[in-house]
């Protein structure tokens, strides 16, 4: 490994980071600090998701305390068991800390936390193809997003509601909700959202075997894509360069 890439750079960093967290949360549970050894493995599985180590370190700490009386905590920690439940592709506990989620966020007038709840439970219920529910839960975020004006979260519950339109074989109501998520990204100059409704149009019309219309998005996904690609280069390119000249001037 190239210790000189910026690519493994990053890569090093964020495995550090974890293991930082572990350790962290392990430390703290010998010290009897249980919601603060609970709070460390959430923060570890937020950097990564799919990590057991964290996963289970979490688990443990979270039987032990809890965190009864700090529901806002409690909320949190649910919401991070949910996740790595998905990425480990257990359904049950991932729809079950969801969920608790839910509720919570609700409890605390937290439209925010229910959003982000909603959303999981729309992609677990899309994971065991229980399309209505994920549907329902999709609405509930897209109508979230409308009353917090958050229009960014409103494009991306709209593509992800055109995902399950199109999972159920309605084209008709995939089309519309991609389309808005592409109207919207486009007033927002949002590239990697563009990109995404794009692409969403081209699978809806690849499951349509309508082929031409869903290559035609995809060249339009690739395009936007590599425009945003190269915007971001540009961006690293210029802050590399003033920081060569600080390094310079420093001399």
């Amino acid at each position: 490994m190239d210790l000189m890439d910026p690519g493994n750079s990053l890569l090093l960093h964020e495995l550090s980071l974890q293991q930082a967290y572990f350790r962290q949360g392990v430390a703290l549970q010998y010290l009897g600090r249980h919601a603060d050894a609970l709070a460390a493995f959430a923060s570890g599985l937020a950097q990564d998701p799919k990590s057991l180590q964290l996963l289970v370190g979490m688990v443990e700490a979270a039987m032990k305390s809890p965190l009864r009386g700090d529901q806002s905590g409690e909320c949190r920690a649910h919401g991070n068991l949910g996740s790595a439940y998905f990425s480990k592709g257990n359904y049950r506990e991932a729809l079950t800390n969801h969920r608790h989620q839910l509720v919570l966020a609700m409890k605390l007038k937290d439209r925010e936390a229910a959003s982000g709840a909603l959303s999981s439970l729309g992609h677990v219920y899309t994971a065991i193809a229980d399309y209505p529910n994920a549907l329902a839960s999709h609405k509930q975020c897209v109508l979230l997003a409308r009353q917090t004006q958050c229009p960014l979260s409103e494009a991306r519950q709209l593509g992800n509601m055109g995902a399950v339109y199109t999972a159920l074989g309605d084209f008709t109501n995939a089309m519309q909700c991609h389309q808005q998520h592409l109207d919207i990204a486009k007033t927002l100059g949002n590239g990697p959202e563009e990109a995404r409704a794009y692409s969403n149009l081209g699978s809806a019309h690849h499951s349509q075997r309508d082929f031409d219309k869903a290559v035609s998005y995809h060249t339009l996904d690739l395009e936007r894509a590599g425009q945003y690609h190269q915007q971001q280069l540009d961006i690293a390119e210029e802050l590399q360069d003033r920081a060569a000249q600080g390094r310079a001037s420093s001399n």
